[in-house]
Parts: C-alpha cells; sequence; structure tokens
C-alpha cells in the first residue's frame, strides 16, 4: 500500500508512503501534466483546454469558488507552478482546496483527456518511470563474495 489514512481529531488526510509517487507529485507541480504523457498527446490535451477552459470554469463549484480561483487551478493542473511563473496563486497541491482540486481532476478526465490514458493511469506509469530511472543495478557474481 503507498498511502495510509490518518486523522488529527476530526480530520482525516492521506499520508503518501512511497517515494516515487512523491517524486511524481513533485514533478507534476512543477511541470505540469507535460511530464506524464507524450508530446503528441500533451499537445491534444492542452489544445482542448484552451478551446474549453471557459466551459468547464463554469461547471466547476458553483459559486463557491471564483473564477479566478477555477482557472488558477486549473491552470496548476495543466501546466504545474514553474511555467505559471511567480504570479500563481497556486503553487503546491495542498495549497488547492480538496473539493476544487476534485472537481479539476474530474474536468481533465472528463474533459480534457478523451483518448489518452486516465490521468491515474499516467500518473502510475510516469511514477514506475521515476522508479525505473532511479534504480542501480550492480553487477553481482557470487565468487567474488566467498573471499
Amino acid at each position: 500500500m503507498f498511502y495510509s489514512v490518518m486523522s488529527d481529531g476530526d480530520n482525516y488526510y492521506l499520508k503518501i508512503n512511497d517515494y516515487y509517487r512523491i517524486q511524481a507529485m513533485r514533478e507534476w507541480e512543477q511541470s505540469g501534466i507535460s511530464f506524464m504523457y507524450n508530446e503528441n498527446a500533451y499537445s491534444t490535451i492542452k489544445d482542448r483546454f484552451t478551446d474549453n477552459v471557459d466551459d468547464v470554469i463554469n461547471q466547476i463549484g458553483g459559486d463557491e469558488y471564483s473564477v479566478e480561483d477555477k482557472k488558477s487551478a486549473l491552470n496548476f493542473f495543466l501546466y504545474g507552478n514553474t511555467n505559471l511563473g511567480n504570479n500563481a496563486k497556486y503553487k503546491s497541491f495542498t495549497d488547492i482546496p480538496v473539493d476544487l482540486s476534485l472537481q479539476c481532476i474530474n474536468a481533465f478526465e472528463d474533459t480534457f483527456i478523451v483518448d489518452e490514458d486516465s490521468l491515474s493511469k499516467a500518473f502510475s506509469n510516469a511514477s514506475e518511470n521515476i522508479r525505473e530511472e532511479m534504480e542501480v543495478k550492480i553487477p553481482y557474481v557470487q565468487d567474488d563474495l566467498i573471499n
């Protein structure tokens, strides 16, 4: 299991225990979803985003969040904090209210990501790629260990 459900009284939260998933989340925070998809898929998602973002903003969260909040959260998921500059409202996943974050993820799944892998599958693949890149394989020769 790569996470634990934790409690601090009345509130519950997830604690992620998998180093490679944490690294993948940091990469997503920095560069957006571009690290999870190949160039063609990312370009297609970005084009759909540009064409449909205003419609999606109107569907998210009713009046609970401002248009600026919704657009900032969607931009964060797509572009990450590095590509948005210092004026970005959200710099981390933890800065975005949980319900707004979930609505943005659903918007990506429903509107922007159509023929490509789902966000969860793309994220799992990306974290597995990070795991493989970070593994060190050392040749093992039994005879060298006998002496």
